[in-house]
């Protein structure tokens, strides 16, 4: 039942292709979208059945179990192949601030999901989420090279691009592999050492891609190629707004062909680069700079509307919420830079699987926790 919870699972051979696109890579920084990797979770029979298996329990472990044995089935993973491997987890809690102080309505139009389950069943099924998430956040933490993070009042969803650029740095013999099918995640592919990959059953029909800088504009317009570098992507999601989080569109009618077909105009119009684009941003100034001799009716409406422009691009943009972290104001971002950098730090591992196995004992976590799946996951050493 675990597995069947948080199944994002490629096979060996997939990792083994990411792996051999990026030369002389000893190292993976492995990030993952709990939320989105875990969709059949929030399924009814999921629900129901974790609900159920509750009763006479003080918890039930299916949860942290479905983590652990993905943490475990990676660690085992890098361990066959003599790789170092860190895994990053990151999720959100409450609603972000830093997007609603911006816009409002920001994800107002989400609808609840339909279900047949009593609201009794859903809410006992929210406390043993929410214990389990808990509980793994401060067990698994202690594991080497496993950092979950759990942020609050802000969503996680940058965290691999946060990392890599703001604590990581540059690239060595590592490589970055994120999970999510997330589209917003694809402004992470602005090299040659990440990559994405993409597991979606749609309309009962199993996608599953491996996604990097070269193709993921054509995964995103649903085209064979495309010749739009995916480092503007968060400047094209700007334009197009986000319907399901509630962002509207710049305009009306400039939909996702006409963007991709003005795209080269529109990189003129803001002073031809993305420092100037973002220079421009950060010091308040004007941003489209480049406006001469445009006739193009959507062109010329995008101009006059450049303060929604530039109000999506911060509701999208993950190097403009990286600056938000880093900014120090309001105060509490202070303290999510600081937890971030923590939990990435974090000196205090547990060296012994087994000693880590014993509190989890001690604490009757053991209906499906295994000592074999938690001394799986130490295998690698520690960071």
């Amino acid at each position: 039942m675990a597995s069947n919870i948080f199944n994002y699972y490629p096979k060996y051979d997939v990792l083994d292709n990411m792996i051999s696109q990026a030369p002389n890579s000893t190292a993976i920084n492995l990030f993952v979208d709990l939320r989105g990797c875990m969709f059949s979770l929030y399924q009814d029979w999921a629900m129901d059945f974790i609900v159920k298996e509750n009763v006479g329990r003080t918890m039930d472990d299916t949860i942290m179990t479905s983590i652990l044995e993905f943490i475990s089935f990676h660690k085992l993973y890098a361990y066959k192949r003599k790789l170092n491997i860190k895994i990053f987890i990151f999720l959100e809690h409450g609603i972000s601030t830093y997007h609603k102080d911006i816009y409002k309505y920001y994800k107002s139009n989400r609808e609840q999901s339909k279900t047949t389950l009593s609201l009794d069943v859903i809410n006992e099924f929210k406390k043993i989420y929410k214990t389990n998430i808990e509980c793994s956040d401060k067990i698994f933490n202690r594991i080497p090279n496993v950092h979950i993070i759990r942020l609050q009042f802000l969503e996680a969803d940058f965290m691999p691009y946060y990392i890599r650029k703001r604590i990581l740095g540059e690239f060595n013999n590592d490589i970055d592999i994120i999970y999510s099918t997330d589209k917003d995640m694809l402004q992470c592919l602005d090299n040659s050492r990440t990559f994405v990959y993409y597991r979606h059953n749609h309309q009962k029909v199993g996608v599953r891609k491996i996604l990097n800088r070269f193709n993921a504009f054509a995964h995103y317009l649903k085209t064979e190629t495309s010749n739009i570098d995916i480092k503007w992507f968060d400047v094209f999601l700007a334009i197009q707004g986000d319907v399901s989080d509630g962002i509207p569109p710049v305009q009306s009618g400039f939909g996702i062909k006409r963007i991709a077909e003005r795209f080269e105009g529109i990189i003129k119009m803001v002073g031809g680069s993305r420092e100037v684009l973002f220079d421009n941003i950060r010091n308040k100034r004007k941003l489209f700079v480049n406006t001469d001799g445009i006739n193009d009716k959507y062109l010329l409406e995008l101009i006059n509307k450049e303060n929604d422009f530039l109000r999506n691009l911060k509701l999208c943009s993950y190097e403009l919420i990286s600056d938000y972290v880093d900014g120090g104001f309001p105060a509490q971002v202070i303290e999510i830079k600081r937890n971030i950098e923590n939990i990435v730090n974090n000196p205090n591992k547990i060296k012994d699987g087994s000693i880590l196995f014993g509190a989890i004992k001690q604490l009757g976590l053991t209906n499906n926790l295994t000592e074999e799946l938690v001394l799986n996951s130490f295998l690698g050493g520690v960071s």
